[in-house]
């Protein structure tokens, strides 16, 4: 099914971790070959190439590692 969108599509934007589409036979080789012209950008939550490129990631998994509870909140209440 996804190479059925990808023949009508120019680009292929996707965010799994690193390797669950190579896991599909869908890694940007496979997409390539059915569709030559296609641009293809992966975007694992920790990168590519860091000692977290493995780890799996959700909202709130993101949320916690961008730090971002500690700017949220009233001042005087513990982070939220």
């Amino acid at each position: 099914m996804l190479l059925r969108l990808v023949r009508t599509a120019d680009a292929v934007v996707e965010n799994y971790g690193q390797g669950v589409l190579a896991g599909f036979g869908l890694d940007y080789a496979a997409i390539r070959a059915d569709r030559p012209d296609i641009v293809m950008m992966a975007m694992p939550a920790f990168g590519a190439a860091t000692p977290w490129a493995e780890v799996r990631a959700y909202g709130s998994t993101l949320e916690q590692a961008s730090g971002l509870p500690m700017v949220t909140g009233w001042p005087d209440d513990p982070p939220t």
